[in-house]
């Protein structure tokens, strides 16, 4: 039943919901945005509560391996090559983590807020999508212009792909989750969707096409453990038509000359400048396997700013590996990377349980969106990149507050 909305809560939603689209527009933004929100849910009776739950939540299997995965990164602080930036980096993702229960915490108790919220992310986010064709396809010194440098007139090469990483995280929460809302939010949703699929083609970002794939890997597996087979086939035809309509763009779209080499992958897949840059993280992992070099450090160890032949000048890590499995391995070692899967394993078969037994959309856009992350960060961001943890973060907490049932005030 719906309930008037205190103006602290109406300010914590809408903030919340704007705060990942403006990342678009500057990226200080998403901090300040956040800033907003959570001065307005801590304005409200919510606080008295926070405490009393975080501790329930500490005691669950997942707190238990959050705390565990927090002291396995932790050591190699002391002897990275930069001590103070491993120990902030590790410090911050799990201050993201504290942030996302705070946004599932301040949602999950009032529907109200909830659509509030979602509706606030679905708009802002279309505009931002308009935006970011309008420059890629227009000019692009409407991108420059709204990020307040309008002296540039430099076309658009890799800007719009932070957009088009969101689709993975933000097509399961508004096409599954986005089915409570009215008709009209429901055509948005579908419009979004629709939009940050078209931003994947133009900005032609293959790691984001392989976290929608991953994604609906995930969706169907998730509904062939809950013996939907219908629902779980239509998933797995549209998946292989997917991986069979990427296979022939990568080989049409790929010029590979004889002079790149031969290398693990067909080149077609994965080009030789990102496998040159893996093999390097290994061998550096092969050096250090316990406990790895250090978070976020791995650009810093000699040979690292060595040039790869033949590509175009770039280093043999120009600032991350593009893969966090190679990343995790090399920067926390065998400790740090086993903790982390058993924290990702033990997540993932909590919320698959929770679908089992509801069947709620929430849980299985949660689902995807774990797909989407893993996959598409096989290519992509740094590991550590605030913005990229804090999306998926944000985006699991509103899914996972939709599947509250109650509809208390915050």
């Amino acid at each position: 039943m719906s309930q008037k909305v205190p103006l602290h809560g109406l300010i914590f939603a809408a903030a919340t919901g704007v705060a990942i689209p403006i990342l678009f527009y500057g990226r200080a933004l998403l901090a300040i945005a956040m800033a907003v929100a959570l001065l307005a849910l801590l304005a409200g009776p919510a606080p008295r509560r926070l405490v009393a739950r975080a501790q329930g939540l500490v005691t669950t299997p997942v707190g238990v391996l959050l705390i565990l995965t927090f002291l396995a990164w932790l050591p190699n602080a002391f002897h990275s090559l930069e001590p103070l930036n491993s120990a902030t980096t590790v410090t911050r993702t799990f201050a993201l983590l504290f942030l996302a229960y705070l946004v599932w915490y301040g949602l999950q108790e009032n529907a109200d807020l909830r659509r509030i919220c979602r509706r606030f992310l679905i708009a802002s986010m279309l505009i931002t999508v308009c935006f970011a064709l309008v420059s890629k396809l227009g000019h692009p010194g409407v991108y420059w212009l709204i990020r307040q440098e309008p002296w540039q007139d430099t076309p658009m090469l890799t800007e719009l792909k932070p957009v088009a990483a969101l689709a993975p995280f933000l097509v399961p929460l508004a096409l599954l989750v986005g089915r409570e809302d009215p008709r009209s939010w429901r055509w948005a949703a579908w419009a979004l969707s629709a939009g940050l699929m078209f931003v994947i083609f133009v900005a032609e970002s293959r790691s984001s096409l392989a976290g929608m794939l991953g994604g609906a890997a995930f969706i169907g597996a998730a509904l062939a453990c809950r013996a939907r087979m219908r629902n779980a086939l239509v998933v797995a035809a549209g998946l292989v038509v997917g991986i069979v309509a990427t296979v022939i763009w990568l080989k049409a779209s790929r010029h590979i000359e004889a002079s790149m080499g031969e290398w693990f992958f067909p080149l077609w897949l994965i080009d030789f400048p990102r496998q040159a840059i893996w093999q390097f993280v290994l061998e550096q992992f092969a050096r250090h396997p316990w406990i790895g070099l250090g978070v976020n450090t791995i650009n810093l160890v000699p040979g690292a700013d060595a040039v790869i032949p033949a590509a175009d000048g770039l280093h043999l890590v120009p600032s991350h590996p593009h893969n966090w499995v190679v990343e995790l391995l090399a920067e926390t070692g065998v400790v740090g990377f086993g903790a982390y899967l058993a924290l990702v394993g033990v997540t993932l078969w909590t919320v698959m349980r929770r679908y089992l037994r509801s069947g709620h959309p929430g849980h299985l856009a949660v689902i995807a969106m774990i797909g989407g992350f893993l996959t598409s960060g096989l290519f992509n961001f740094s590991f550590w990149s605030s913005w990229w943890q804090a999306s998926v973060l944000l985006f699991g907490a509103m899914a996972l507050a939709s599947t509250a049932s109650s509809s208390e005030s915050v």
